[in-house]
């Protein structure tokens, strides 16, 4: 069994930690970058040192809602991003949805918000978005946090992933199958370690679906897999000369925490922080724990 019984038991509770996830909120608006509707969200003063945070694939800035508000309270202007396709950002039928062009959008919007240079967080699918602009707009870079991080094209040989890169059946798929809470509480269960299976609640899953109810949030979804193109981060990663703190779950099922291991000796300035009783998302699943990494990584 799952475990999922438990999630009725602490709803109550997580309602709580999300109105204390927003109390520090500064701002959520949209802003326009290349004709497209960006959803944004701000915590802490502009004037702070700022830190910009990038979600993974499939899940948009509530990935954040522990992560961001603590952040400001240690005195970050914290900015979070919905990537193009998720969350409350626009999902447009032109944009390629590579890699490389969401690390631009990531570029565009901290210009239009005057940040010059900023710390960088990147989790799973964010991760190769926050490689991507450490590489290619090295100067924009203060520090890198990567969780888990996409470093090449592994992801995609898991079977389920595999159906939908091909045409007509990925998109029958993803009709069907994002419809369905139990799917995905299970592909949740596999995210997440089992000790922390009580975190998958009705309103998490909500947050999830609810893009993907779309004909939209599918189609960008679909694309981003189909023009998923990792294998040169990994490839040219070692060029990396940023402070950086590389944070993995022992427990990890998406990515394995030993491509953590090799990432630190790829990254020349990097520290490795492995979490025990966590799978792929560390910021959700060890909040408390991952920002005393941050804190201590960002007082260096």
């Amino acid at each position: 069994m799952l475990g999922i019984s438990k999630v009725k038991s602490i709803s109550s509770l997580w309602r709580k930690e999300d109105e204390q996830a927003n109390i520090k909120k500064v701002s959520e608006k949209t802003i326009y970058i290349r004709n497209i509707k960006v959803y944004i969200q701000e915590f802490g003063e502009k004037e702070s040192t700022p830190i910009v945070l990038v979600h993974g694939y499939g899940t948009s800035a509530f990935t954040w809602r522990f992560t961001a508000p603590s952040l400001s309270k240690m005195g970050y202007y914290v900015v979070v991003i919905d990537l193009v396709g998720f969350g409350k950002t626009e999902k447009p039928s032109w944009f390629d949805y590579s890699i490389n062009s969401q690390a631009k959008i990531v570029i565009e919007v901290m210009n239009r918000l005057n940040i010059k240079r900023a710390s960088l967080m990147g989790s799973s699918y964010g991760g190769a978005v926050a490689c991507i602009i450490a590489g290619d707009f090295p100067n924009k870079v203060e520090k890198l946090i990567l969780v888990s991080p996409v470093i090449n094209n592994d992801v995609k040989k898991d079977f389920f992933i595999n159906l939908l890169m091909f045409p007509y059946l990925g998109e029958f798929l993803s009709f069907i199958f994002t419809k369905s809470k139990t799917f995905f509480k299970l592909r949740l269960a596999v995210t997440f370690g089992r000790k922390n299976w009580f975190l998958i609640s009705n309103n998490y899953i909500k947050h999830i679906q609810l893009p993907l109810k779309t004909k939209e949030g599918r189609y960008s979804a679909l694309a981003t897999l189909r023009n998923w193109d990792a294998n040169k981060i990994e490839q040219n990663i070692s060029q990396i000369k940023h402070h950086t703190l590389i944070v993995w779950g022992k427990d990890d099922r998406i990515i394995k925490a030993n491509t953590g291991k090799k990432l630190k000796k790829l990254i020349p300035n990097s520290k490795l922080s492995i979490i025990q009783d966590c799978g792929h998302a560390p910021h959700e699943e060890k909040s408390e724990q991952f920002v005393s990494l941050v804190k201590e990584f960002t007082k260096c």
